[in-house]
């Protein structure tokens, strides 16, 4: 609630960057918003571990089918907490960040919406300088 809040109060007060007449639009627009209006939309899936991570994303269809309202934002916090945690075999991490990651976008496609996958960064040290410097938590590859 305070994150809606907070983005209702700093909608408000960019109004005064506006010219008139989108100020007015805009303002119109912003008095029926609300912090309920914007969480009614917003649906939370806590996962606690890997199992739980991929049967979510696997049944995000079977989840948007079921709604009236079309699903336009997928976000996971972090998709890199299980694979870091749980102790998985190098090669099955890999298949199992594959099958999250293409069920992801196989969502995105056919729904038209956008996935967010956020990465955690570690802090990884150069062997030849010892040099310490942060570095995305799944690779490089996971950097943008």
């Amino acid at each position: 609630a305070q994150m809606a809040e907070g983005l209702i109060s700093s909608l408000w007060q960019r109004l005064s960057a506006c010219n008139p007449a989108e100020r007015a639009q805009r303002e119109a627009a912003l008095r029926g918003l609300t912090s309920e209006s914007i969480l009614c939309g917003v649906h939370v899936f806590r996962c606690h571990d890997l199992a739980e991570l991929v049967a979510v994303v696997k049944g995000l269809r079977d989840f948007a089918a079921g709604r009236s309202s079309r699903i336009r934002l997928v976000v996971v916090d972090s998709v890199a907490f299980h694979f870091r945690h749980e102790q998985l075999a190098y090669t099955r991490r890999l298949q199992m960040l594959g099958t999250v990651s293409q069920a992801l976008l196989d969502f995105a496609r056919v729904e038209r919406a956008a996935a967010v996958l956020i990465n955690q960064v570690t802090t990884r040290v150069n062997d030849a300088t010892n040099e310490s410097f942060i570095a995305p938590a799944l690779g490089e590859s996971w950097a943008h």
